[in-house]
């Protein structure tokens, strides 16, 4: 078993965009319906509330251990 879930999409956006979206934490809440404690932060745990209807009790939280320019 792994501890991974991917998914591939195609998004109709610059890659720019994508990217901004993906590195800003207002942004990337946004986009995926997570209202973010604070920024992505290398090293750190980020932590955010799920506000998609029906999973609002849910905390989100990723570890970002690299920084990709």
């Amino acid at each position: 078993m792994s501890d991974r879930i991917e998914k591939s999409i195609e998004l109709k956006a610059p890659s720019a965009r994508v990217w901004r979206a993906l590195t800003d934490h207002r942004e990337f809440g946004e986009w995926f319906r997570v209202e973010m404690d604070g920024p992505f932060v290398v090293g750190k745990v980020a932590r955010g509330r799920i506000l998609h209807p029906g999973y609002e009790h849910l905390t989100w939280r990723n570890y970002g251990d690299s920084a990709l320019n």
